[in-house]
């Protein structure tokens, strides 16, 4: 019997493999993020994360590998443990790449360590393991030192952004711009809705103006958000699934920045609001992603392999050969990628009050996204149990824990709220609240978002609270979008815009005149969607007007809808003779302003 490797070597040649293949990790992910310049949903500080979560799990169980194969009294030799962790690596480094079957990465992953196994068996242990210290400190130091830089750039950036501001004009107000992500007007009982989901928002309607029939530019978040920063269309930000949003469109972060306004941003969507979105650009502060065990541990794709698999219920032969022919292994399901995380709203809450505390000789542009309102939805008790028909069917309990998640962020704003009142500048203060998009809950046999252009995709919540400048207690009747924000919070400020798209709301208070109607929104074609969604074969166009919506999707079929009289959108008047009229005029107006928004993409 051969001796049995010792436990440091074992631990050595585990912590060189799970390097190598963190590395690889960071390579690529930084291939795509600063080549390609795609999303990857990962934490700005990747580089040291991964190899520390890979250590943490390869090295440990190597090891018990290594003493359980000696307790049976067969110990494993060092290159065949150094060729089982090398299979395993391989096989979650490939998981991802989804075009390749996760038994064709399962069989790579076992040549590759058998190969690895042989070869080292060839080479005197000695040596192997001294070129394994030298991977280790190399890769390991290289590794930090990238993360460290990382890091660095981004304190060094908050501080010279700072440093560089202007004076800021005297008196000039603060802006607080709270986007409650996937909040559907429907559900807001400030609009009528059945549920006591928003008091707080209800109380601040007497203060405010309420826009009872404003719209987003698409129907999910990173094309919205850019609209509120930029008053551009969707179709122009040259944003979309896996890319972020163009540079070339001013934002208000930037221009606010550009008059002295101290800038912070504090979203808990990580996934199409992040530092990778484009939507940080102006923002002093950007409070994103968080270091946490949770966090750090979802960076190495060995914590993101997910296997599906009946064969642990087996209680036959039969059943254990179809459980075992039945598994699949996933390396990016929901709520294994990093961005997937999920932070709670009063955490963004404390961030930013945390952080306005520390403005006191500047006005401050914050920017809130609460996420506990998106799938799965969350919220703490007592609001669940205040929200719960008592019904086991899934689909009334997940529209239970929606309205409790709304409730649940309408209190934590009405938190913020009071804490800036108690500290002497709400009423300096330019507070608008809204929601990105909606949701769908099976109308038109949809579920979610970012799968269609219907009302209650696009109809979301809006107030605008500024004493002195905003009428108190005003419901506004008109259609208006939401690309219309950033101008008209420079409107409202006082500050002369630097080329942001949109026109200022305020032409839609009382007495002023009434803002023109009509509003465009733009879905892209989804990537690997099922064929129900309407953005599965092309991209989507939606035009609006005072009292009718037309939609047309990827597939060139148009719908038609009274929208104020039928918010459900059950009745389809494009087939209807009355309406033919109707029909070509807003695909008119629709096809031509999708025109001009695809021409001006082009140019920016």
């Amino acid at each position: 019997m051969s001796a049995s490797p010792r436990i440091r070597d074992i631990a050595l040649a585990a912590l060189a493999c799970s390097t190598v293949a963190a590395g690889v990790e960071v390579a690529v992910a930084a291939f795509r993020q600063l080549i390609l310049h795609r999303i990857t949903f990962l934490s700005f500080d990747f580089p040291w994360m991964a190899p520390f979560a890979s250590a943490v799990l390869a090295v440990p169980v190597t090891v018990l590998a290594a003493l359980l194969s000696r307790a049976v009294r067969k110990p494993l030799s060092l290159s065949s443990l150094v060729g089982l962790l090398t299979g395993v690596l391989v096989f979650s480094l490939l998981l991802p790449y989804t075009a390749i079957a996760w038994w064709a990465s399962a069989t790579v992953g076992v040549g590759a360590g058998l190969q690895i196994a042989r070869t080292l068996r060839d080479v005197p242990t000695a040596r192997w393991l001294a070129w394994a210290r030298v991977i280790v400190v190399t890769l390991l130091a290289s590794l930090a030192g990238a993360g460290l830089a990382r890091r660095s750039i981004r304190m060094i950036r908050e501080q010279q952004i700072a440093a560089a501001l202007p004076t800021a004009t005297v008196g000039a107000p603060n802006v607080l711009l709270i986007v409650l992500d996937t909040v559907r007007a429907a559900n807001v009982s400030l609009y009528g809705y059945g549920r006591p989901t928003t008091p707080v928002l209800t109380a601040l309607a007497a203060e405010s103006s309420v826009f009872d029939f404003a719209v987003s530019t698409t129907s999910w978040s990173l094309p919205s958000h850019g609209s509120m920063f930029t008053g551009r269309a969707a179709g122009e930000l040259g944003g979309d699934w896996l890319r972020p949003i163009g540079t070339s469109s001013v934002t208000l972060a930037e221009a606010l920045a550009g008059v002295g306004y101290a800038t912070g941003g504090f979203t808990a969507n990580l996934v199409y609001t992040s530092y990778e979105s484009g939507l940080d650009r102006g923002f002093a502060r950007y409070d994103d992603y968080r270091v946490s065990w949770p966090m750090i541990l979802r960076h190495s794709s060995l914590w993101r392999i997910d296997a599906k698999s009946n064969l642990p219920q087996a209680s036959t032969l039969r059943a254990a050969w179809e459980g075992l022919i039945g598994t699949h292994f996933e390396a990016a399901t929901l709520g294994r990628k990093p961005a997937d995380i999920k932070r709670s709203a009063q955490d963004i809450a404390s961030a930013f009050l945390g952080w306005q505390a520390e403005q006191s000789s500047r006005p401050f542009f914050a920017f809130l996204n609460l996420f506990d309102a998106h799938g799965p939805y969350y919220a703490p008790q007592p609001f669940l149990s205040g929200f719960r028909n008592g019904g086991s069917n899934p689909d009334v309990q997940k529209y239970d824990r929606y309205d409790a998640a709304i409730a649940w962020e309408d209190s934590v704003v009405g938190g913020v709220l009071a804490t800036l009142r108690q500290r002497g500048v709400l009423d300096r203060t330019i507070v608008v609240v809204t929601a990105d998009h909606g949701q769908l809950f099976g109308e038109h046999g949809l579920q979610g978002h970012s799968n269609g252009l219907y009302w209650h995709h696009l109809n979301v919540p809006l107030l605008i609270r500024y004493p002195g400048r905003v009428p108190a207690g005003e419901r506004i009747n008109a259609l208006v979008s939401l690309k219309d924000l950033p101008a008209t919070v420079l409107d409202l400020a006082s500050v002369e815009n630097p080329g942001i798209g949109g026109m200022s709301l305020a032409s839609a208070w009382s007495g002023a005149q009434t803002v023109p109607r009509g509003a465009l929104a733009e879905l892209s074609q989804g990537i690997n969607v099922p064929a129900m969604f309407k953005n599965s074969a092309g991209g989507m166009v939606s035009w609006l007007d005072d009292r009718l919506h037309f939609i047309r999707d990827g597939a060139g079929r148009e719908e038609l809808y009274a929208y104020r009289n039928d918010p459900g959108e059950e009745q389809d008047l494009a087939s209807a003779p009355a309406f033919a009229a109707d029909l070509n005029r807003m695909r008119d107006a629709a096809l031509a302003a999708a025109r001009l928004s695809r021409a001006n993409a082009s140019t920016r």
